[in-house]
């Protein structure tokens, strides 16, 4: 083993010296560690450490998501470029299947697959393993632990994850990576030969006080480059010709990406190129979007920065100010705590993962422009049901612009985690995952030919691997999937995802949506007619394509409407190889009848090698003047913290006749419907967001079946009227991960000195620590955590309705982290004397505004306090020989003994919403007694006990179970 170390204080001497220069906050170093490993099959490869294999995530996605800060941010409603009609070309069957790893292999969880094909092999690496195959499935390695890889390099059993795997087909090599969390490093090895059970060139490239969370990397013709989820340097480049000649003097260029606006967690993408690499000069393109709920951004839009790097003096490396591209309105705004994804028979929900554009953004380059393809997940219709916004850009003579859009969501289904690739001949695949109320979290693709309608994925879903159950102990999924494209045709998408069957489990297919055949012509789109008014002589216009290597004249197309008689009619001429014309029937069609007409258009040359291409399928509508219906339930949105709420809905007009003067009604749990009239004019084609007068009181915890319909005597179409959702009201208990160090370490205020590990589900009931604080006083609050950026908010619940208000809120997310902080907690002058539920939380990176909802990374811990005046007692000077205790006899019944009272005194339970469910009026006590509480009637969850008078207050908080 040939291993170099590299001094340390050289990197981080270039680092500071360079960061000085330039806006843009360039870095340059070279490897802390190189070396050459052993071929893998001569590796004693080790199994990941017991400690490893109880780990739920491998490392937290620690920039986390923010939610939206603008109430008005677009669209209202439906999203714009939603795609209308489906499944115009037939089904692509996959080429070849078969199971990747699972996590019985893996060992963690989200997988984070990465895989890439090879002209004799397909490499997969998930967390934290690696499998190489042949071409047709069969195991050649594996799985064996990442961490193996660079074992010779850094010593053992470094399984951090996020691994990336790419194919460089332009040197016949193989490029692996993975992070480590200890140094805040990158991993990457480069392939010696072809081989990929052969030796690897390694380097450990450390990267300072940041950590490089969810990198991902691309090939281009300078570098190998990357970007991470990260604050500081957020985009870095590798020098790949010196790393390809396994040269260890190989070095790391890194920027910060300027102009950037983020929701907290995200993930711009280095353009991967594939077939023909760019000319060396060219700068390899960034891109992210922007979304206009975020705050500084005031359209939706998507950016792109050029790098430039110069290998010889990388003080000359530039990263440019972004150009922004407009984009259609889009939504990517879902839950904060990354519950979006329904499930079959359970409430627990997947990550969306909505903050990234989906790994690779690929780049293929053609004769007069390049094309990039990017997809990420949206919210199609305003109420957390996502969908897939997919774009291609074209850049031409160095200018990027939009090319096409569309967003994917067939339908009531959720479409997410996508991957998506251009071939040679611009035809497009996208494959993703699946899941929602009936349907377990699956894997299947689309894909369009490039004589397409723009923004239309028009070839038939397909289902390559089906789920079989839920995952219900976290809710992180994927968090990327990943689609390459085969070096031996340029033609052929290979994908690799997660789907859930008794846990996680990859799935790896390939499919292929280009032509190889001398004949084959087909009809690629339904030029006219389009949704509107129709008449009695509509002319169908198609467009025919060759799809074939040899020309084509003379064939027969063919229409039918609604399954009616067929109409044939000759294309004339030569229709050249590759190419696409329009063809206009003779006959026109009678789709004067108000309604939906379903078009078959089909060629048939004699001859046709390949016949699934032949026929295109489109359903056309004559609209309906009066067509109106409510698209989405809007709000409110499932939480802790739930009581009377105003209904929103999205009312839609899908007719061509504006409308007023309308009813819209909902139904709770099949209720009686509330039944209001919307007096505004909405415009054909518009939407309006109508706020019903009348309330509903969700206070009670449980799910709450909500429909929303218009109703109006002239509707001529009554499937679009009407919508459906639930909406929870969860407990005030929130819940977070705090395994990681984020969370309370240590909590002091007054006498309560606290000092504790990761509560349970991130939740710790620390009532029966309590201290004594005066009131117009300000206390000493000391917090630490063992992560850091952590937020922090308290609450004291003055009042004791078991609701935190926003009055009761004495600490405002106060910054701290692993070392102790010190802040202070001010007590009102006129607070009421006695004790009070105090209530501390933390966030990562965000703030811990909200007393009751769930953080994904964060700790929420409950303590009691005693307000107490200036004589330095409370109301009463013998108080301290007060006590109450609870006593569960059962599921219903709670024993109260209460002791040292001797006075009349009242008993009030009150839920979790602050409502009282129970009132004794007042009793004489004396100076022991019982009282039994009944909370039968009453939902599971939280209650607040409190005994009080003039003189004393006492307070303990109950389950029921």
């Amino acid at each position: 083993m040939k291993k170099i170390t590299l001094s340390m204080a050289i990197f981080c001497l270039s680092t500071s010296l360079l960061a000085q220069q330039g806006t843009n906050e360039i870095f340059s170093a070279t490897a802390t560690d190189f070396g050459i490993s052993p071929a893998l099959t001569d590796i004693q490869f080790e199994e990941v450490p017991a400690k490893e294999n109880e780990r739920m995530y491998i490392v937290p996605n620690k920039l986390r998501r923010n939610k939206s800060d603008n109430p008005n941010a677009l669209p209202h409603g439906m999203d714009p470029a939603l795609q209308k009609h489906y499944n115009t070309h037939s089904m692509r069957a996959p080429l070849i299947q078969w199971d990747g790893m699972n996590v019985n292999d893996g060992q963690a969880t989200p997988p984070d697959p990465s895989g890439a094909v090879g002209p004799n092999h397909y490499f997969e690496m998930v967390n934290v393993k690696f499998e190489i195959f042949d071409r047709s499935g069969n195991t050649i390695m594996g799985p064996n632990s990442l961490g193996s890889i660079w074992t010779s390099l850094i010593g053992s059993n470094v399984n951090d994850g996020d691994p990336i795997v790419m194919y460089d087909e332009y040197v016949d090599r193989w490029f692996v990576s993975q992070f480590r969390t200890s140094n805040n490093a990158l991993l990457v090895g480069v392939s010696q030969t072809s081989d990929p059970t052969g030796s690897y060139y390694l380097y450990q490239f450390p990267l300072g006080s940041s950590f490089p969370d969810y990198p991902k990397y691309s090939i281009w013709s300078d570098g190998y480059y990357i970007t991470s989820n990260k604050s500081g340097d957020q985009c870095y480049a590798l020098e790949r010709d010196k790393m390809i000649a396994g040269d260890p003097g190989a070095q790391i260029v890194g920027f910060t990406i300027p102009q950037i606006a983020t929701p907290g967690f995200f993930s711009a993408l280095p353009t991967h190129a594939y077939k023909t690499l760019p000319p060396v000069g060219t700068p390899c393109y960034l891109f992210y979007f922007q979304d206009d709920g975020w705050s500084g951004v005031s359209s939706d839009h998507v950016k792109v920065w050029e790098v430039d790097v110069d290998w010889t003096n990388t003080a000359n490396s530039t990263i440019s100010n972004p150009v922004q591209i407009p984009v259609s309105p889009f939504d990517s705004d879902f839950t904060a705590n990354w519950d979006d994804i329904e499930q079959p028979g359970t409430n627990a929900k997947l990550d969306g993962i909505p903050g990234a554009f989906m790994y690779p953004a690929s780049y293929m380059k053609f004769s007069g422009y390049s094309s990039v393809v990017l997809n990420h997940t949206v919210d199609v219709n305003g109420s957390n049901h996502a969908g897939i916004r997919w774009y291609e850009f074209r850049e031409t003579g160095g200018v990027w612009s939009l090319y096409q859009e569309g967003t994917y969501s067939p339908d009531n289904q959720n479409r997410w985690n996508g991957s998506i690739c251009m071939d040679e001949q611009g035809n497009i695949g996208l494959a993703y995952s699946v899941a929602g109320s009936s349907v377990y979290a699956s894997l299947r693709y689309t894909g369009r030919l490039s004589s397409d309608p723009l923004g239309q994925l028009t070839v038939a879903e397909t289902n390559v691997f089906t789920g079989t159950s839920a995952q219900t102990n976290t809710n992180r999924f994927g968090d990327y999937a990943h689609m390459s494209l085969d070096p031996t045709d340029h033609k052929t998408f290979w994908y690799v995802g997660e789907y859930i069957s008794s846990g996680w489990k990859t799935g790896i297919f390939s499919f292929k949506l280009a032509s190889d055949f001398n004949n084959d012509v087909g009809v690629s789109a339904l030029v006219n007619p389009t949704d509107g008014i129709l008449t009695a002589t509509e002319n169908i216009e198609v467009t025919v394509t060759n799809y074939g290597i040899q020309d084509q004249s003379n064939f027969p197309v063919t229409y039918v409407i609604d399954g009616g008689t067929p109409v044939t009619e000759t294309y004339t001429g030569t229709l050249t190889a590759g190419t696409s014309n329009n063809f206009v029937f003779s006959a026109t069609a009678d789709m004067s009848t108000q309604g939906p007409y379903s078009i078959m258009a089909y060629t048939g040359l004699v001859g046709d090698e390949y016949n699934d291409n032949d026929t295109n399928v489109v359903t056309v509508t004559h609209l309906f003047a009066d067509d109106l219906g409510v698209n989405a339930i809007t709000a409110p949105a499932s939480s802790g913290s739930l009581g009377i709420e105003t209904i929103t809905v999205m009312i839609e007009n899908f007719g061509t006749s504006p409308q007023s003067n309308f009813d819209v009604a909902y139904v709770v749990d099949g209720g009686t419907p509330v039944v209001e009239t919307v007096t505004a004019t909405v415009a054909a084609g518009g939407t309006y967001s109508y706020d019903f007068t009348a309330t509903y009181d969700f206070s009670n915890v449980g799910t709450y079946d909500v429909v929303a319909y218009t109703s109006f005597n002239s509707d001529q179409q009554h499937t679009n009227d009407t919508v459906q959702t639930q909406i929870e009201k969860t407990f005030c208990q929130p819940t977070g991960n705090c395994q990681w160090g984020d969370g309370f370490r240590l909590f002091q205020l007054g006498t309560i000195n606290n000092s504790t590990n990761c509560s349970s589900n991130g939740y710790g009931d620390y009532t029966n620590l309590s201290t004594d604080l005066e009131r117009g006083q300000s206390h000493n609050l000391t917090v630490q955590s063992a992560w850091s950026q952590q937020q922090g908010s308290v609450w004291i619940d003055f009042n004791d309705n078991f609701v935190f208000e926003a009055s009761e809120q004495l600490v405002t997310n106060h910054n701290f982290g692993t070392v102790s902080s010190t802040t202070t907690l001010t007590i009102p002058a006129g607070a009421t004397l006695g004790q009070h539920m105090l209530r501390a939380r933390t966030n990562f990176q965000a703030g811990a505004d909200d007393p009751c909802v769930n953080y994904q990374f964060g700790e929420t811990e409950d303590y009691t306090v005693n307000i107490i005046d200036a004589s330095g007692v409370g109301l009463d000077e013998n108080e301290d020989q007060f006590n109450l205790s609870v006593t569960p006899l059962d599921q219903n019944n709670f024993q109260l003994l209460i002791e040292g009272f001797n006075s009349d005194v009242e008993i009030q339970v009150l839920n979790s919403l602050g409502q009282i469910v129970y009132n004794s009026g007042k009793i004489n006590v004396g100076s022991e007694y019982k009282h039994l509480i009944n909370l039968s009637n009453q939902a599971q969850g939280f209650y607040m006990i409190k005994v009080y008078n003039e003189d004393i207050r006492r307070i303990q908080k109950i389950v029921k179970e």
